[in-house]
């Protein structure tokens, strides 16, 4: 099925979908709670598309909730896992694939496991109202819509702390002081909330993981505006032009997994196909069968978001691993027997990488398709809709991003960041750099001397000709980087913050009634439910697996 819609897709406007594949990215966009052709197909058909003489019209409300299930398959968009393991540089049976703790102010010795189960429910009431146009011109008609959104997103945690970890933090590792443990966070779940300061190092601005938080809203308003060329009362087919108005929010992503009404801000244009054919009719029992059919093809027009980006080379969740804030160094910091001065400084602050990753772009996706096909029934007012809805969305692409500032940034690793200058008895910031860390681990062999021997181009740091150590005790040398190594713009990994390829199959039934009997306005309404399935690719799994019950009223004219 999904090759079926990306030839599709591929054959209307050429696109090509073919591009690497990325285990892991930092933001979630589902389909719009505007974008629903089996909300626009139900319960309706008989008051809608109608061979008519003169000007009528139908207007439809409904309550529809919603909910995330298979959580564990979400979860893993974002990690490629839904439990991940965190453990401090000192924890003797650290794992490759062990997220490094000391990068969220824990404590060396720490261990814990994380499991992610994210959670989203949503309440919507839409208002959708049908305007046949006949009048005017037979057959040409206009349909507009949009949804009043209540919807809650959390990304749930359940910490398993195997070992709550002792250790400080030595003097010169994250300050220039040492750091007891009462001084460090807790627990991941702690740090996540950035709500504390450990020694230099910044509390998280973006990417918080904080609880439950809900969005209210008007989803995006679609109109369209058709022409049915062929209509009479056993079939039509027909045709119309589409535009959405966002009047969602956009993302801002202060939260990780944050709620989104709408499709996060972008213009809507396009087609749409509709159609329908009567096959069976019994004018005795008043009973009915037919198939009925919308399609509906748009382009999100770029739209300015912030999204959270890793580091190019780092891995899935870099955008959490610390970086160094660099300066102009002091002429008195120099490196090796030779003295040679320094270009770069610690700067005395450690932010994680996602406080200055979060950056704004200008963000597109080519071609959503939208298509529902339904079997009805009838037996004298009654009606049973049971159908099948098909949504696709190619992946997302950035047309033009804030830049990441350059020659400002370092990844901090494992490295120390102050030397102990014993002739004036403090400590001083160097310029030690790790650029090939990642949020596993600090590069090389390790730093369990604090040396920094695993630093870039390492060399004794000195500070107006006095050699720095690694402790007040004045044991061991300690190594600045000769020179540092700075994150530039193009060690931004674009593809983290994007939302690849999604594909969702709906199976749906609805149950109807009417009131035809009434001379001037048709009351009707119905109840029914839908089972949506991610479709996309096993390993980005990038779209929601939900159930949906809804309620449908209405009347017609």
């Amino acid at each position: 099925m999904k090759l079926v819609y990306s030839c599709l897709i591929i054959g209307v406007l050429g696109f090509n979908q073919c591009h690497a594949v990325i285990s892991g990215r930092s933001f979630f966009s589902p389909r719009s709670q505007s974008v629903d052709a089996v909300r626009d197909l139900i319960g309706w058909q008989d008051f809608i598309n109608k061979d008519s003489c003169c000007g009528y019209q139908a207007l439809a409300v409904t309550g529809m909730y919603t909910h995330l299930f298979h959580p564990e398959k979400t979860a893993g968009y974002f990690f490629g896992t839904n439990t991940l393991v965190f453990s401090g540089s000192a924890y003797p049976v650290r794992a490759d694939d062990d997220i490094l703790a000391d990068y969220f102010g824990l404590p060396t010795d720490f261990h814990s496991r994380v499991v992610f189960e994210p959670q989203v429910r949503t309440t919507s009431l839409d208002c959708a109202w049908y305007y046949g146009l006949d009048d005017l011109l037979a057959g040409t008609y206009m349909r507009i819509h949009a949804p009043l959104v209540y919807t809650t997103w959390a990304m749930r945690t359940c910490e398993c702390i195997q070992q709550p970890g002792s250790n400080p933090y030595p003097a010169g590792y994250m300050a220039s002081t040492t750091l007891d443990r009462s001084e460090l966070n807790s627990t991941v779940q702690e740090a996540f909330k950035g709500r504390k300061m450990v020694g230099d190092i910044e509390p998280l601005r973006y990417g918080i993981i904080d609880g439950a938080h809900t969005r209210v809203g008007l989803s995006d308003i679609q109109v369209a505006i058709g022409y049915n060329p062929v209509l009479d009362q056993g079939h039509h087919f027909g045709f119309n032009a589409r535009v959405s108005i966002p009047t969602g929010n956009h993302a801002h992503s202060h939260y990780f997994f944050e709620p989104i009404v709408g499709n996060g801000g972008h213009w809507e244009i396009g087609v749409g196909l509709t159609g329908h054919a009567i096959f069976y009719e019994n004018c005795q029992t008043d009973g009915r069968f037919g198939l009925y059919a919308d399609a509906n093809f748009t382009h999100l027009c770029a739209a300015r978001q912030r999204r959270s980006f890793d580091i190019d080379g780092s891995g899935v969740f870099s955008r959490y691993m610390l970086l160094e804030r660099m300066q102009d160094a002091d002429p008195g910091l120099t490196l090796g027997t030779t003295q040679v001065p320094a270009e770069k400084q610690y700067q005395g602050r450690l932010l994680p990488a996602v406080n200055v990753t979060s950056l704004c772009a200008d963000i597109a996706v080519a071609v959503q398709v939208d298509f529902a096909i339904k079997a009805a029934c009838w037996y004298k007012n009654l009606s049973v809709d049971i159908g099948y809805n098909g949504w696709a969305r190619t992946k997302e692409y950035i047309t033009k991003r804030q830049q990441f500032p350059s020659s400002t940034f370092a990844i901090k690793g494992d490295a120390m960041v102050y030397g102990f200058d014993q002739v004036v008895g403090r400590f001083i910031s160097i310029n030690g750099t790790e650029s090939q860390a990642t949020i596993e681990a600090g590069q090389g062999a390790g730093n369990s001397n604090l040396e920094n021997m695993n630093v870039d181009n390492p060399q004794p740091a000195f500070f107006n000709g006095n050699e720095l150590f690694s402790s007040t005790a004045a044991l061991d040398s300690v190594r600045g980087s000769e020179q540092a190594i700075l994150l530039t713009n193009c060690d931004i990994n674009d593809f983290s913050g994007l939302v690849p390829f999604s594909l969702t199959h709906r199976f749906f039934v609805h149950l109807s009634y009417d009131w035809d009997d009434r001379q001037t306005v048709t009351p009707f309404a119905g109840i029914g439910g839908s089972v949506e399935m991610d479709g996309s690719d096993k390993k980005t799994r990038s779209a929601f697996s939900q159930w949906a019950v809804w309620l449908k009223a209405g009347l017609a004219c």
